[in-house]
């Protein structure tokens, strides 16, 4: 009897030739094949060439295929680390200087020609499920004081009628803390975004003083914005009409809120995430980089 093949052996085939051993490596991650094949073409170096140029600095330019963050950057003392959907390869001059002016952090005029750039190119971000989309978001519910999972079911629950649909495939979490200085001189507390149906609540209303009845309004507030999303997607510049207006005000308490909130504006403007993260959701850090976002 022949003897058992060691580690050290080479397995051999019926012509008795040493096998080839095939040695599977895993993928590397990329940013989709758009944007694989545009950071190597000749069009993503020849846009940050114009981008160096133009912001008088060295410049290290990533093409992206993104579906939600469509520029975001990060300016170090001798370079521009600045990420693009590949529908900027396509951007005529006037969108690349109003790119830098961006970048630069300067004027109105910028953001709002990045905007209207981005919404009639929308056709080129890739389309992904929304269950998806959602999944990689970072959404804690549960806070120190507050867990927004009861809260927006129990919201939902007894306002569907007024919301005028049951509420389906909209998510809720608290949004990460933002690094600014402190006292704040403006405070979103709750957001929606009609692109990826989430709902962020700002951390300063987990604390045990804030009513939960408050932190409903806010929700139920949101989930307006959810009821009348194709306003936002129109991009009208109307967000509350006449007809959210009304549905807002059968909100039992709703002065009462509004009150509540003008009584402690300062206070929640000079709040101040706890000192020591205990994994709790509202503790997570933000980014430190800018990032335009396909608008809803």
């Amino acid at each position: 009897m022949g003897r058992l093949p060691s580690s050290g052996d080479r397995w051999k085939g019926a012509t008795g030739e040493p096998l080839k051993t095939v040695v599977k490596r895993r993928p590397r991650k990329t940013q989709g094949r758009a944007g694989r094949e545009a950071h190597r073409s000749g069009a993503a170096a020849r846009l940050e060439r114009q981008l160096g140029a133009l912001l008088y600095a060295e410049v290290d330019l990533y093409i992206t295929d993104n579906t939600y963050t469509m520029i975001s950057f990060q300016r170090g003392l001798d370079l521009w680390r600045v990420r693009l959907h590949h529908m900027f390869l396509e951007a005529e001059r006037g969108v690349i200087e109003q790119l830098a002016a961006y970048l630069r952090g300067s004027g109105r005029e910028a953001s709002a020609t990045l905007d209207r750039y981005i919404q009639l190119n929308r056709y080129r971000i890739r389309r992904v499920a929304l269950r998806h989309r959602q999944k990689k978001l970072a959404l804690p519910t549960a806070g120190r004081s507050h867990d927004l999972r009861l809260l927006f079911a129990s919201t939902c629950r007894d306002y569907e009628e007024v919301l005028g649909e049951p509420v389906e495939g909209v998510a809720i979490g608290w949004s990460p803390v933002p690094r600014v200085s402190v006292p704040r001189r403006s405070i979103k507390l709750g957001s929606y975004s009609a692109d990826t149906q989430v709902i962020r609540i700002h951390p300063a209303l987990d604390q045990a003083e804030v009513p939960e009845r408050f932190i409903r309004w806010i929700i139920f507030h949101e989930l307006l914005h959810h009821r009348f999303r194709q306003d936002l997607r129109a991009r009208t510049g109307c967000v509350h009409s006449a007809e959210f207006r009304r549905l807002e005000r059968t909100f039992p308490g709703w002065r009462t809120a509004l009150r509540w909130e003008q009584r402690h504006i300062d206070w929640l403007l000079c709040w101040r995430p706890p000192e020591e993260h205990d994994g709790m959701g509202p503790l997570g850090r933000g980014s430190t980089v800018r990032a335009a976002r396909v608008l809803p």
